[in-house]
C-alpha cells in the first residue's frame, strides 16, 4: 500500500476503543498498557543505524548482522514482523515487537503503514512502536548551529518542530538540506513530514558553486528507501525537473491523493499542504501553457481558506501575481470583513478593479485603503513598502505621500520614504521623477542641518543623498541624449560621494570620452574598490562590502580585465554565503558572470533573481539582456561551426 493511501479514519480509531472498552478484551488491554508503560524508548542515530545492543537484553532478540542489512531483505523482514504483532502467540507478537523496536527508524515507513491495519493488535502496537522509536536529530559532522536548532527538537510541541524546520529552510545550505530529508523520514507528524518535503521544493535555485546534480545527488541519498508522500513529491519534482509535462501527470495523481486524504484522515495533513500542492500544480500549469486549467486549479484554493488575516493575505498576493484577478474576487465576497480591515487586502482588491477596467472602483477602493489607518506613520511606511515590493506602484506612491504628508520634517520615516520612492521611480525607469523626490529630500536637509546628524546615524551620509539625486538627474540625461549634461551631472555626484557604485559604472561607460578622463575614472574605481575591500576586512561577516566591490568591479573593470572579473565573481559568491536567497546579491553575480563572458551562468543566476523578485524593472531588464547576449553568442557559435 503507498504511503499516500495510509490512512486512520475515525470509524477504525473508534473501533480500537471499542475493543478497550469491550469486556471481552479488558484484561488483555490492561496486560497491553502495562507493557507500554515499562517499555523503554529506543535511541537511533539519524543516519539510521541501530545503537549496538544491551549485551543484557533477551537471548530471543536477534542479533546484529556484523554487515547492514540489504534494503530488499530488510523490507521483507520488517514486513514479516509487522504481520507478526498480531500472531495469535502473545510471546511472538511480543518478540516481533522488540525486533522492530531493536531495528528503528528503517521500520517507520512500514509501521505508519500499519496503523491502518484491520488487525486492531497490529494497528496499536504499531501506533506504541511509532512513539517509542526515539531519533537522534545530529550527526557528529552536523555544524555546531545544527546540533543546538535540534537540540531537544523531540521535546518540543509540534507547533515547535515546524518552527524548527521552518528556520532550517531559510538557510537552504547542504546540512540544513540533510537535516531537512531526515524530517521527511522520521518525523512522527505526517503533516511535518510533508511540510519539510514543500520547504525543500521551495527553496532558490543552486547558486555559487553548488549545481542541481549535487543538490539531487544530496537529496536521493538523504531519502533512499524512503516511501513516505512527502519523500515521493520530492522524487517527483527532481526525477522532472527538465520536463513540465512529464512531472505534471505524476504530479496530479499525488496531489489528488492528498486532496483525499485531507477529506478522509485530515490529521494527516493540512488544508495549508493541500493549498501548496495546488500552487505548485499552477506553476506547472502554466509552465506548459495550459493557462485556462491553471486559473480552474486556482479556483480550488479558495474553498481551502480558513479566513484568517494572515492566510488570506498570502493567498491573495498569490493570487495577484499570477493576475487572477477572478479567483481574488471570490476571496473578497467569502471574507469581505477581513478585507475591509486590511489595506494590503483593500489595494489588492483595487489592482484587480483597475485591471477589470474598472478605473473610477479601483480609486474608490484605494482612498478607502489609503485612510483605514489614519495617521499611524509606521503603518503607512510599510504598507508602501509592501506595495513596492509586490509592484502595486500606483497605491505606493501615495502611502510613500502620506508619510511625508503628516509626519513631522525631521521624523526618520519622512527621510525613509523620499528615499524609497526615489528608488522605486528609478526602478521603474522613471528617472526625473526619482532625482525630483531626492531633490525634495535634498532642500529638507538644507533647512534643517541637523536632519544630517539623524542620517548619520542611519548610516547615510548626506553627501550620498545629493549624489544620489545627481545621479538620477544624470540618467534622465542619458535617456534624453544630452551627453554634455549627463558628464555634469556625474561630475556633481562624484564629488560628493567618491564611492558610489553607480556613478563610477555610468562613468566608466560614457560614449567618446577622452583617455585622460577615462585613466581618471578607472583611478577612481580602483580607489574605491580598495576602500570596499578594506570594509570586508573589517566586517567580513558582512555581505555589503563583498556585494559593493562585486558590482563595481563587474560592471567596469571586470568587462576587460579576466582577474578583476574572478575577483567580482568570488566576492559576490561569498555575499551569497553569508545571505543565500537574496535577489540583489544573485542579480550582482549574474552580472559578474556576463562581464566574464560566461553567458550561460549570467542568464541562470539572473532567472533565479527575477523568480524571487519579479517586480523589480532593473533585474528584469538585465535578464533580457543578458538573454540577447546568449542568443547571440549561441548564433555567432553555430555559423562559425559550419563548414
Amino acid at each position: 500500500m503507498a504511503y499516500s493511501d495510509c490512512r486512520m479514519s475515525h470509524r477504525k480509531l473508534s473501533l480500537v476503543d471499542a475493543w478497550l472498552a469491550n469486556s471481552r478484551h479488558r484484561a488483555a488491554a490492561i496486560l497491553f498498557a502495562a507493557v507500554l508503560a515499562i517499555a523503554p524508548a529506543v535511541a537511533f542515530s539519524a543516519d539510521s543505524t541501530p545503537k549496538p545492543a544491551d549485551p543484557s537484553a533477551s537471548a530471543d532478540k536477534k542479533p546484529a548482522a556484523d554487515a547492514p542489512e540489504k534494503p530488499e531483505a530488510l523490507a521483507a523482514r520488517i514486513a514479516e514482523l509487522i504481520a507478526q504483532l498480531g500472531d495469535p502467540q502473545f510471546v511472538v507478537r511480543e518478540r516481533a515487537q522488540s525486533e522492530l523496536q531493536r531495528i528503528g527508524p528503517p521500520a517507520l515507513d512500514a509501521l505508519t503503514t500499519a496503523l491502518e491495519n484491520d488487525d486492531i493488535e497490529i494497528a496499536m502496537r504499531a501506533r506504541f512502536l511509532l512513539g517509542s522509536i526515539k531519533v537522534e536529530w545530529t550527526t557528529d559532522k552536523d555544524p555546531a548551529r545544527i546540533k543546538a536548532l535540534l537540540k531537544n527538537y523531540d521535546d518540543l510541541e509540534e507547533d515547535g518542530r515546524g518552527e524548527t524546520i521552518q528556520e532550517l529552510s531559510r538557510t537552504g545550505g547542504a546540512a540544513e538540506i540533510e537535516v531537512l530529508c531526515r524530517v521527511i523520514r522520521y518525523e512522527r507528524s505526517h503533516a511535518l513530514s510533508k511540510r519539510a518535503a514543500l520547504l525543500i521544493l521551495g527553496l532558490p535555485n543552486p547558486s555559487g558553486t553548488e549545481t542541481w546534480d549535487s543538490r539531487t545527488a544530496l537529496i536521493m541519498g538523504g531519502l533512499a528507501n524512503t516511501h513516505r508522500t512527502g519523500a515521493e513529491w520530492v522524487r517527483t519534482q527532481l526525477r522532472h525537473r527538465n520536463d513540465s509535462a512529464a512531472a505534471l501527470a505524476d504530479w496530479k495523481r499525488q496531489v489528488d491523493a492528498e486532496q483525499q486524504t485531507l477529506v478522509n484522515s485530515p490529521r494527516l495533513t493540512s488544508r495549508e499542504i493541500v493549498g501548496e500542492l495546488l500552487r505548485r500544480e499552477v506553476d506547472m500549469l502554466e509552465e506548459v501553457g495550459q493557462h485556462d486549467e491553471a486559473q480552474k486549479v486556482m479556483r480550488q484554493l479558495v474553498p481551502l481558506e480558513s479566513g484568517q488575516e494572515k492566510s488570506v493575505t498570502r493567498l491573495v498576493e498569490w493570487l495577484s501575481q499570477k493576475k487572477a484577478w477572478g479567483a481574488i474576487d471570490e476571496v473578497a465576497s467569502r471574507f469581505g470583513h477581513t478585507f475591509e480591515q486590511n489595506p494590503m487586502l483593500m489595494y489588492t482588491l483595487a489592482e484587480a478593479r483597475f485591471a477589470q477596467g474598472k478605473e473610477a472602483l479601483a480609486k474608490e477602493i484605494a482612498a478607502k485603503a489609503l485612510a483605514l489607518e489614519g495617521d499611524e506613520l509606521i503603518v503607512h511606511l510599510r504598507v508602501a513598502y509592501q506595495l513596492q515590493e509586490r509592484g502595486l506602484f500606483r497605491w505606493a506612491e501615495p502611502e510613500f505621500r502620506r508619510v511625508i504628508a503628516i509626519g513631522p520634517p525631521g521624523n526618520e520615516m519622512v527621510l525613509q520614504s523620499y528615499i524609497l520612492l526615489s528608488e522605486m521611480h528609478h526602478d521603474q525607469g522613471k528617472e526625473d521623477e526619482a532625482g525630483k523626490a531626492v531633490e525634495e529630500l535634498v532642500k529638507l536637509i538644507d533647512a534643517q542641518p541637523a536632519l544630517g546628524q539623524l542620517l548619520r546615524q542611519g548610516g547615510r551620509e548626506p553627501g550620498s543623498i545629493r549624489s544620489r539625486m545627481y545621479y538620477f538627474f544624470s540618467e534622465q540625461a542619458r535617456l534624453d541624449g544630452k551627453t554634455a549634461r549627463q558628464i555634469e551631472l556625474l561630475d556633481q555626484a562624484i564629488a560628493n560621494d567618491a564611492t558610489d557604485a553607480d556613478v563610477l559604472i555610468a562613468m566608466y561607460r560614457l560614449p567618446n570620452q577622452t583617455e585622460a578622463r577615462r585613466q581618471q575614472t578607472i583611478r577612481r574605481i580602483k580607489t574605491a574598490a580598495d576602500i570596499y575591500r578594506r570594509e570586508i576586512q573589517e566586517t567580513p561577516d558582512s555581505p555589503t562590502g563583498y556585494n559593493q566591490l562585486a558590482w563595481l568591479l563587474g560592471n567596469s573593470l571586470g568587462e576587460a580585465d579576466k582577474a578583476a572579473a574572478a575577483e567580482a565573481i568570488k566576492a559576490s559568491q561569498k555575499s551569497l554565503e553569508i545571505k543565500p536567497g537574496s535577489a540583489g546579491y544573485l542579480d550582482t553575480l549574474a552580472r559578474c558572470y556576463f562581464a566574464s563572458g560566461d553567458y550561460e551562468a549570467a542568464v541562470r543566476n539572473q532567472s533565479e533573481a527575477v523568480r524571487l523578485e519579479p517586480n523589480s524593472g532593473l533585474i528584469k531588464r538585465q535578464l533580457e539582456k543578458f538573454k540577447t547576449a546568449l542568443a547571440e553568442s549561441k548564433k555567432k557559435a553555430a555559423e562559425k561551426a559550419k563548414p
